[in-house]
């Protein structure tokens, strides 16, 4: 097996199937003989027995269980039934707080796994692929296309990443449908409860997730959109026909005249709505000053900083999701970690019985 190395797929195009319903009206045994990279259970589909799947993108297990959105012993129950799935040659993506849990249960241990460690993004321009800092996703395709990106592939081909859910909150898979993020053990109401989960969190996500398809698209205008469903986010990447592609023998002319014929919209950043946040923001944490109260900060990123920067004098320490215990004496906990308020809220409910009355949010 050749070494995983970043460019080591140069030259070679890249077909990601995620596992959205629109792949049941394609033919995937097309995809016999060329490049393809699976995405989350696309292991239950037939296509797993009947061509080779060089390259798959796993879940992020260990942040679902922290976030309490499925019990470990039901994500442990789903990766061996993968693991018996997948074949020993195909080479899995996987987020690096994984690698401990994948040791603590044996799994995956005949597979090359390329570990991917995730830092915050900032919703800026990508100038450098790195998969020790790959900017944080919120859709599985983000992680994936990044991933290709880093092996170098020429051409980047996507299938099946179906994102109805993300505007009425029903996840649709080429075998099931669900209620977004919901697990029969903690039923809906607790998920809601949990992921804050309604139609402003999903538009909220889908902002997210097309800003970063338009950053991934920039970085090297090689990224294309094969689903059957070609309404799927339409002005994010050039839009060309599977069989077009597959079936096609001089499909980079196709490819080139569709790059060409591409209006790109660029990402739109609401300086108006900034502006009117941070002056918001910063007239509230000089009010911090006035309380005459003691202040911890969850999360140390740069609004974290910025807030003890300004009233270092009221703020006692800092927390984040691997605190332990809290050994400070606190009137308030301020989150600066901006957009996860719901899951920092249960989780600060859960771990520490911190209700919302001793919580400040922006």
């Amino acid at each position: 097996m050749q070494d995983i190395t970043k460019n080591c797929e140069l030259g070679n195009d890249c077909f990601i199937i995620a596992p959205g319903p629109s792949i049941n009206h394609q033919d995937l045994t097309l995809l016999n003989g060329k490049t393809v990279m699976a995405i989350s259970e696309m292991n239950k589909h037939d296509i797993y027995k009947s061509i080779p799947i060089k390259y798959h993108m796993l879940n992020r297990q260990t942040y679902h269980i922290s976030r309490n959105y499925h019990p470990e012993y039901q994500i442990v129950e789903n990766l061996k039934v993968q693991n018996k799935d997948i074949d020993k040659d195909t080479i899995l993506i996987a987020d690096i707080l994984d690698k401990e849990f994948f040791e603590k249960y044996s799994l995956f241990q005949d597979n090359k796994i390329i570990w991917r460690n995730y830092v915050d993004w900032n919703r800026s321009k990508i100038e450098t692929i790195d998969i020790n800092n790959s900017p944080s996703s919120r859709l599985l395709t983000e992680s994936a296309i990044y991933a290709a990106l880093f092996l170098g592939f020429e051409n980047i081909f996507i299938l099946g990443a179906d994102m109805d859910y993300l505007c009425n909150g029903i996840e649709s898979y080429f075998n099931t449908k669900k209620v977004a993020g919901s697990v029969k053990v903690l039923g809906d109401k607790k998920i809601r409860q949990i992921r804050g989960w309604d139609a402003e969190a999903r538009l909220s996500q889908l902002n997210y997730t097309i800003l970063k398809f338009k950053a991934l698209y920039d970085y090297k205008e090689n990224i294309f959109n094969l689903n059957a469903n070609q309404n799927t986010y339409v002005d994010t990447f050039p839009l060309i026909k599977y069989e077009d592609i597959v079936l096609n023998e001089n499909y980079k002319e196709l490819v080139q005249k569709k790059k060409e014929e591409f209006v790109k919209i660029p990402a739109i950043y609401t300086k108006r709505e900034f502006s009117s946040f941070f002056s918001f923001s910063y007239e509230k944490i000089l009010s911090f000053k006035q309380t005459n109260k003691k202040y911890i900060i969850y999360g140390k990123g740069s609004f974290g900083e910025t807030i003890n920067k300004l009233v270092p004098e009221v703020v006692v320490g800092f927390i984040d999701k691997t605190t332990e215990f809290i050994d400070y004496e606190y009137d308030y906990i301020i989150i600066s970690v901006l957009g996860r308020e719901p899951e920092i809220l249960n989780h600060l409910l859960e771990k520490f019985d911190i209700h919302n009355d001793k919580i400040i949010t922006f």
